[in-house]
């Protein structure tokens, strides 16, 4: 169902544009007409949850502070949200004040379950390059399924859990960086390049000045739409492990640098966070590729790279080896341990309900076996979640 999947779309200006009008019906067939016309829903009628008709054809716009995360703007919580996108269309839009076209950060807003998370294209910025790294699963048709934690009748995610995913990146070395002044776009790499080639840089041959010589560094970042994620240079991560790690620098050395170091990806929701490769040079990004982690097929890869402006760069790529496995996962700050006292607490009320409705069929298939010296008060239950919430002291 629409309500289940995430839509890639993007926010463009309006062009004003002189046409003469004139008076075209189109017949429409009727099947065509509800699959592509979607009504116009508003914020009352959405968070009107007493209200279930109609649904399955509207939705509703919702603005960037209200499903993002700063709690200045009053946001509306996941706990809030991921249950009414779980059954209803919602989209949200960049700010109106975002004069520069750049975007809002669109993590907060697909982990709460909205479909349409709506970008600034023309501005590849940090938001833009992981809308492209989601999108490109399942071959990049424009639609990703949800989480099923996430489509279920009772939406809540990201869960808990013992565990996490870890992939061990091995950065072995970077290949044909260009120089400082040297432009290489690969404009026949992807087909939207052709349309407007002045957005995706012009070729700049390299000046062969040593003061143009790149001196890189090679930074990985780990960005989760939802869930447990960190970047360690060691196993078990420690407390302190941030979400990004930056190798040494090669001095004077961008044609073939060699780097042979590796770190740790931990995530607990591998297939909605996204690694971010970036090249650095002198403080700014030279280079730069996002993937989700855990798409990434294991063994030695070549990974290409981009320019600023999103373009595949000529023949430049970092070569790095690529391994997966499970690690044991310890709650690092109080909100995860709470959220892992909140899913035990789950578990055992569920388990409580089954043991009495046991209870209950036991009594009405052998209403005498009280007779005979069993007692269904004699089953023993799981112990009440509140003492296991006291003990742990959250």
């Amino acid at each position: 169902m629409p309500s289940q999947v995430r839509q890639a779309t993007s926010s463009v200006g309006r062009h004003s544009l002189n046409r003469q009008t004139t008076s075209v019906k189109v017949q429409l067939a009727t099947e065509l007409h509800a699959l592509i016309a979607l009504h116009g829903r508003t914020k009352g009628e959405f968070f009107d949850t007493d209200n279930q008709s109609g649904w399955e054809r509207g939705i509703t716009s919702l603005g960037e502070k209200r499903v993002g995360d700063d709690p200045e703007d009053h946001p509306v919580e996941d706990m809030v949200l991921q249950p009414l996108t779980a059954a209803r269309l919602c989209r949200s839009f960049p700010d109106a004040m975002r004069f520069m076209s750049d975007n809002g950060d669109p993590l907060p807003a697909w982990r709460k379950g909205v479909q349409h998370v709506a970008l600034n294209l023309q501005c590849n910025d940090l938001p833009t390059q992981l809308h492209a790294a989601l999108f490109r699963l399942g071959g990049g048709h424009g639609y990703v399924l949800k989480p099923s934690a996430l489509r279920g009748p009772q939406p809540k995610w990201p869960v808990g859990s013992t565990s996490v995913h870890c992939t061990t990146l091995r950065v072995l070395s970077l290949h044909h960086l260009p120089t400082r002044d040297e432009c290489r776009p690969l404009l026949t790499a992807e087909s939207h390049h052709s349309y407007e080639p002045a957005l995706s840089g012009a070729a700049i041959p390299p000046s062969g000045s040593r003061a143009n010589v790149s001196s890189p560094a090679v930074r990985i970042e780990l960005h989760a739409i939802g869930g447990h994620c960190c970047v360690s240079s060691t196993l078990p991560p420690t407390r302190h492990a941030s979400r990004h790690h930056t190798t040494r620098p090669a001095d004077g050395n961008g044609f073939n640098p060699a780097f042979d170091e590796r770190v740790y990806c931990l995530a607990a929701e591998p297939r909605t966070t996204v690694l971010r490769l970036l090249v650095e040079d002198a403080g700014s990004v030279a280079a730069y590729e996002t993937l989700i982690l855990g798409a990434m097929r294991p063994g030695y890869r070549s990974i290409p790279l981009r320019s600023r402006l999103g373009t595949p760069i000529h023949k430049c790529s970092v070569f790095v080896h690529i391994s997966h496995s499970v690690e044991d996962h310890l709650p690092a700050t109080v909100s995860e341990l709470q959220d892992l006292v909140e899913q035990l607490r789950a578990e055992l009320l569920v388990k409580g309900q089954t043991v009495s409705q046991l209870r209950v069929e036991l009594r009405a298939a052998n209403p005498c076996a009280s007779n005979h010296g069993v007692q269904p008060s004699s089953i023993r239950q799981p112990a009440a979640a509140q003492p296991v919430a006291a003990q742990l002291r959250v």
